[in-house]
């Protein structure tokens, strides 16, 4: 389990690698548990930075969210 300091840094770096003005969907999948937690760590510090990123653990739900303008 990376510490908080390194999830923020790669926060920063994904920040930095995606142009905010495409409006596209972004989806991890992770198992349940901690890893599932640090996910939804990232998503938080990625939507303040404008980045529309969720996380899932199932690969079918992430598929469809990011396939689904609307949702």
């Amino acid at each position: 389990m990376p510490p908080v300091s390194e999830l923020r840094a790669v926060a920063e770096l994904f920040r930095r690698s995606v142009d905010p003005t495409v409006p596209v969907r972004r989806a991890i999948v992770v198992k349940t548990g901690a890893y599932f937690g640090l996910g939804r760590m990232l998503q938080a510090l990625l939507d303040l930075a404008g980045v529309d990123l969720n996380v899932f653990s199932d690969f079918d739900d992430a598929v469809e969210w990011v396939t689904n303008a609307t949702a």
